[in-house]
């Protein structure tokens, strides 16, 4: 796998501008921590993420505060120019974040910009993920007291500001979590996870390997968008391990082959037990059989 792996640890480094200022954004602590597009803005106390991060077609960073703030207040505090939104610096983020004696103070993230008590969740509802679909996107959050969990999807509107729910749109519209680089890895033969969440998707991503979901579960799977993304790859596929997993697994495993997809499957050890957990066990893939 060590091809596709630098392929995907490339389109994460900083070979671009973009990709070059979202690193010293991690590297500063402007959070969600390695979310592509939605971080706390560097120039006022950002509870709430409210700065966009996108890439332009030449690799630029486009930058845009929605409380207000100019580019060149959110661009002094981290004591970048304009420059390197178009050209990344020869230093590393890390390197500049140390010579410029870089020490940002973010706030903790309590709640997604404009969320308040929408939906009747409570305010103290801290954002813990924020999982893109193109144009769609899934909004995680958890209450830091009773561990409840909450969900909110969001689109993007004319102008690129994200808009409460899908807009209209239909889960099974949606394009795969990850399809970009899942599309990158298929090209270059690469094995793609295929498994029933984000956070494990971003758990394998993390050691630099090609893995996917689906918008909606076990009890949904989006075998259409799978089957035409996937079609003749190589793909493993961890199910859940329970009842509605299991049979998950199946009808996954069975459409991929149907258009020639080499098929594996792995079951995470225990009941109960998905896909992170098996990642915990034995570490990243290959596995031996």
């Amino acid at each position: 796998m060590g091809e596709g792996r630098e392929v995907l640890r490339a389109s994460a480094s900083a070979s671009s501008a973009y990709s070059w200022v979202l690193s010293l954004l991690d590297e500063v602590g402007s959070g969600p921590p390695k979310h592509p597009s939605q971080r706390q803005c560097p120039a006022h106390e950002d509870e709430t993420p409210s700065l966009s991060v996108a890439r332009g077609d030449d690799g630029r960073a486009l930058l845009h505060c929605h409380t207000g703030c100019s580019l060149d207040d959110i661009l002094k505090p981290l004591a970048i120019g304009r420059r390197h939104l178009f050209t990344p610096s020869s230093l590393t983020p890390a390197q500049h974040a140390r010579i410029c004696h870089l020490q940002l103070d973010f706030p903790s993230i309590r709640h997604h910009r404009g969320t308040g008590k929408r939906g009747g969740r409570s305010s103290k509802m801290k954002l813990e993920a924020i999982h893109e679909y193109g144009d769609y996107r899934l909004l995680r959050y958890r209450h830091p007291v009773t561990g409840n969990k909450s969900l909110e999807w969001e689109h993007r509107g004319a102008e690129g500001v994200w808009l409460s729910s899908l807009g209209g749109a239909r889960l099974e519209d949606l394009p795969l979590y990850m399809e970009d680089q899942v599309l990158m890895g298929v090209a270059a033969g690469e094995m793609i996870v295929v498994v029933e969440s984000e956070s494990s998707v971003d758990a394998f991503v993390s050691f630099g390997v090609y893995a996917t979901t689906w918008a909606g579960g076990a009890r949904a799977p989006q075998v259409h968008r799978l089957a035409d993304v996937l079609a003749g790859a190589q793909v493993m596929v961890i199910p859940d391990h329970d009842e509605p997993g299991l049979a998950c697994g199946r009808d996954v495993a069975a459409a991929l082959r149907a258009v020639g997809a080499n098929v594996t499957s792995r079951l995470p050890i225990n009941p109960g037990e998905d896909a992170r957990d098996l990642l915990r066990q034995c570490g990243p893939p290959p596995w031996p059989t």
